[in-house]
Formats: C-alpha cells, sequence, structure tokens
C-alpha cells in the first residue's frame, strides 16, 4: 500500500510517501507555499492521511487524490484507548504521535516528547491505553515572553549553549530557556517512571528533538518523521475494521 500522510503543524508542514512501512519519500513545506504536497499527489496512492493543528482547511485536492482519506479527528477509530477526558481539544499532532509511538514499540510503555513551538508529553501504557500528558511553552516562545513581559530584556534567538552558567545577560536567557526545559523534561520523566514503576521508552520528535535529546541523561530515541509514520500505521489500522 503506497500511503500519502501529512502533518500540517504550527509553523511548517511535513509530508511523507510510505510504501507499506517503508519511507519513500518527504518533504517540509513552509504554511505560505503555494499548493504544498501538489507533486506527491501526482502518483498513485492508496490512502492519504492528515493530522493538523493549523486553520488550514482546503483538503478537496487530497480527498480526490485517493479512494481512502482521513483527517485525523477526535472520532477517528484508534488502536489505543483514549482517557483524555476532552477528547475534542486534544492537538490531533499528540494523537499521531502516540499512533507513532505503537507502531514503533508495540506492547511497550512509551513517552512522546515533541519539541516545537510549544513542547508536548504524552504517555502511553504497554496495555495501549492513552493517559494523556503535558504541554508548555518551547524554548522560542521562553525567550520571546522574557523579552516581551520585562522592560529590559533583550529579543533573542535560539542559539547554542555549552556553559553552566551564563556571564553576559544573552547567555544567562538562554541557558535559562533551554537547560530549564532540558530540566523540565527530565525531571517528568522520572516522576513517571517512579508512578508507575516501570522503565519506559522515550521519543523525540519535532525540530528541537535532536539537540534536546543530546542534554538527557538517558537512552532517547530520535523520529524526526514520527507523526506521518503515526498516519501511515493509523491507514493500515483502519483497512482492519
Amino acid at each position: 500500500m503506497r500511503h500519502l500522510c501529512i502533518d500540517i503543524g504550527n509553523t511548517r508542514v511535513k509530508a511523507a510517501i510510505y510504501q507499506d512501512d517503508k519511507l519513500q519519500d518527504h518533504h517540509i513545506y513552509d504554511h505560505d507555499t503555494d499548493q504544498w504536497g501538489s507533486s506527491l499527489l501526482a502518483q498513485h496512492l492508496d490512502g492519504i492521511a492528515i493530522s493538523n493543528v493549523s486553520d488550514y482547511q482546503d483538503f478537496d485536492r487530497f480527498h480526490h487524490a485517493s479512494e481512502t482519506f482521513v483527517v485525523l479527528d477526535e472520532h477517528t477509530a484508534l488502536p489505543f484507548v483514549n482517557h483524555y477526558s476532552t477528547p475534542a481539544t486534544l492537538g490531533k499532532d499528540r494523537l499521531a504521535a502516540m499512533l507513532g509511538a505503537q507502531a514503533l514499540y508495540p506492547e511497550t510503555a512509551v513517552c512522546v516528547v515533541d519539541i516545537g513551538t510549544c513542547v508536548t508529553l504524552d504517555y502511553l501504557t504497554a496495555d495501549r491505553n492513552y493517559l494523556g500528558g503535558n504541554i508548555s511553552p518551547g524554548v522560542d516562545l521562553r525567550l520571546r515572553a522574557m523579552h516581551h513581559f520585562t522592560d529590559g530584556l533583550p529579543l533573542l534567538e535560539i542559539a547554542t549553549t555549552t556553559s553552566l552558567l551564563g556571564l553576559s545577560t544573552r547567555d544567562a536567557m538562554l541557558h535559562g530557556a533551554i537547560d530549564g526545559l532540558a530540566y523540565e523534561i527530565d525531571g517528568f520523566l522520572r516522576r513517571l517512571e517512579n508512578q508507575f514503576e516501570q522503565h519506559i521508552t522515550v521519543l523525540f520528535t519535532g525540530g528541537g528533538a535532536e539537540t534536546f535529546s543530546q542534554k538527557m541523561k538517558r537512552e532517547i530515541f530520535v523520529h524526526p518523521f514520527l507523526l506521518p509514520y503515526g498516519l501511515n500505521y493509523l491507514l493500515h489500522h483502519l483497512r482492519t475494521l
């Protein structure tokens, strides 16, 4: 089966072609790129699945490109039990990430950390129960907040840090935003393992996945196309119903 799987995020669009479970082609687009994905639609497709957290709604050209077409939402039949109390408000990117985690590590407790504009941490048990997660500001949002809500702190772009303590306001802000987020993620993972008294496989995805995986003192698996991979898994699952 040949599937087109599209993750429409807050700032970028990831599109991937899968032949069964093998990634054949992929592209990353800006939101303002005209007709993104058009070249991928020109080939034969057995299914198309989309995760969308933006206000984009122009799905007609995708709907007519394949007999099987799904936009992931709270009504989609999932291969795990969703315990979120407000499923309509649950980000579809978080659902897609859980699908990818289950596909990669079946019968394994998994925490997915998606590091982008916001950082989400979500937990899936080994027996296929999604128990929710947390949302916090990403590095760019933290830097912008420090500038916006103070009179003296500058607006910074994300940059790498190497030392423990900053010797300038710029470095102090970068350390606080980047290392503070790393400590937050690590602390949450430790509390999660303590609460459930088991080892948890940790998956990082999103634009900051590689950078933050190197800051963790534990084994981290990085999967940049986890969400499209989860959508591919969803299309296979829906055919079994």
